[in-house]
């Protein structure tokens, strides 16, 4: 059964701990901009990558791209471990 009365809430970790967060997986978080309503947040890693992803909050749009990054990593560590894409033949 779906609890149709949820709300998102909000994200509670601090700003500085999600960038933290990203640094530490290895990609540079770009701009925080706010456009129409909604902020735009932007990270880019040293292979040119790029993750974009938007927000009610800046906050949350970082908290965003930070669980975009976290997935990019876990979809790449298991496509290495059962197909072997990036190892070198």
């Amino acid at each position: 059964m779906i609890d149709v009365t949820s709300v998102f809430r909000g994200v509670t970790t601090p700003l500085p701990e999600l960038t933290d967060q990203i640094y530490n997986l290895g990609w540079e978080l770009g701009k925080v901009s706010l456009s129409q309503g909604t902020y735009r947040a932007v990270a880019t890693n040293p292979h040119g990558e790029k993750v974009e992803r938007t927000g009610l909050t800046d906050k949350t749009a970082v908290a965003n791209v930070l669980l975009a990054i976290i997935r990019k990593h876990k979809v790449r560590t298991a496509a290495q471990h059962y197909g072997g894409m990036w190892n070198a033949s």
